[in-house]
């Protein structure tokens, strides 16, 4: 399972040859309703080979481009500590799946590139945030958004302050005295707590790469200022949950971290709306999805709202600034919101996925400009 960040959709957006299965579902976070989630996977693994099968590919070249969905499918454990919502990226030789507290409606699509505009509003900061549980005994990543929070497998995150500093092997030689200054028994001093948060540190350093999401620290008070002194992430907020973090559930844990963090959601995007209506007409806003296209793949695009499940197909002529009308997909053709949101999205804007009725020009797109 892959860790959603930017470097992950820079590598799925640069895939422009297909085909491409992009698979996004709901998932259930109970263990009785696991057994739905690979029924659902299933059914959609299906529809994958028949437009893979449109797309001229015999029925052995679509198993083996399917086989990882296959392999999701068949991990139970998988599906009883699943997240609100799965999404999997399939091409030939290569898959990448991402476990995400986001609600996705069913789709399957099968094209030259990857669909990515659905976790957009994820990364860009709309309603998404980390939580690292601090404890001696090990350290957890989590990922939330208003739904819930569910949590990241890290590879080669260290084990607990025991294994990594050996400290059966210290005790041992404190208690026969041959070790001064640290005292005996379960005492942890600061400075070997230290040591190991920097060995977190350097694995979560090279896993959290790109991403720009606040992060909140939970665990026993004193261990905050340890952890954020070693800390290389900039987004720590400067307050935390203070207690036993092992002792809370999932659950727990996302009740008091929403709302530290979901006023930090509301400010930007309120900021960018207030925006759009006042500039409306200046030349500063955009709502043409033809304009706003050409502007987002120039870096004029500041933060841009799009509305969900909305789809514009076009077959754009970068030589002449033009876009020629395309019903659906098809040879030259593109989801113009969807080259708009990942456009904006690589080059540092904001990107809102709103439902239509909460558009604030009503229409499929409205763009503040940089220029």
């Amino acid at each position: 399972m892959e860790i959603l960040d930017k470097e992950s959709v820079q590598r799925l957006a640069s895939v422009t040859q297909g085909p491409c299965v992009s698979l996004y579902m709901p998932t259930a976070r109970t263990s009785p309703d696991a057994r739905q989630g690979q029924i659902r996977m299933k059914n959609l693994a299906r529809k994958a080979a028949q437009a893979l099968a449109e797309h001229g590919l015999s029925p052995a070249e679509a198993d083996e481009l399917l086989s990882a969905l296959d392999r999701i499918v068949l991990q139970m454990p998988f599906w009883t500590e699943a997240a609100d919502g799965l999404a999997v990226f399939a091409r030939p030789g290569e898959s990448f799946s991402f476990r995400l507290p986001a609600i996705f409606p069913e789709k399957v699509v099968v094209g030259e590139r990857f669909v990515l505009k659905p976790l957009l509003g994820l990364l860009s900061g709309d309603e998404s945030y980390l939580l690292l549980s601090l404890s001696q005994k090990g350290v957890r990543l989590f990922r939330g958004n208003r739904a819930g929070l569910s949590e990241i497998h890290v590879e080669n995150m260290p084990g607990s302050l025991d294994e990594v500093l050996n400290y059966d092997g210290f005790e041992r030689r404190a208690q026969a005295g041959t070790l001064g200054g640290h005292g005996t028994g379960d005492e942890r001093p600061k400075e070997d707590i230290a040591v190991y948060f920097r060995r977190v540190v350097d694995v979560l350093s090279n896993a959290m790469k790109g991403t720009r999401e606040p992060l909140i620290l939970a665990g026993v008070e004193y261990l905050h200022p340890i952890y954020r002194s070693v800390s290389r992430y900039g987004n720590i907020l400067p307050t935390g949950i203070t207690g036993n973090a092992e002792k809370l559930s999932i659950e727990q844990l996302h009740a008091q971290a929403w709302p530290m963090v979901s006023p930090l959601f509301e400010k930007p995007k309120a900021d960018a709306l207030a925006r759009y209506l006042r500039d409306a007409g200046t030349g500063l806003t955009g709502q043409d999805p033809e304009e706003v296209y050409w502007a987002s793949r120039s870096g004029r695009v500041e933060a841009v709202f799009l509305a969900e499940g909305i789809e514009k197909w076009g077959k754009p002529d970068p030589e002449n600034l033009a876009i020629e009308p395309c019903s659906g997909p098809g040879p030259g053709c593109e989801d113009l919101l969807e080259t708009i949101a990942v456009e904006t999205f690589l080059k540092d804007g904001k990107v809102f996925i709103v439902p239509q009725e909460k558009m604030p020009n009503g229409g499929a797109v409205a763009a503040l400009y940089r220029f």
